[in-house]
């Protein structure tokens, strides 16, 4: 939508084709987790992996999901 809008800009089209699609509903399935389920989840990492507990520690300073940070 993005290109067309600048198609616009410079005059190469008359109107967005792409406003006519709709646009997708999408339902977010998860919630964030609470302070007191991440202590819980924390207390038991070493016992997942030796790294969990850093990797999580991480995440939580830093705003990152874990799947990204444990990479």
């Amino acid at each position: 939508m993005a290109v067309c809008r600048r198609g616009i800009a410079l005059g190469g089209l008359d109107k967005n084709p792409a406003d006519a699609t709709e646009r997708a509903m999408v339902k977010v399935k998860r919630k964030r987790m609470t302070l007191d389920v991440f202590n819980a989840t924390l207390e038991q990492a070493p016992t997942v992996a030796p790294w969990l507990r850093n990797a999580m520690l991480l995440a939580l300073i830093s705003g990152q999901a874990l799947s990204s940070i444990g990479r």
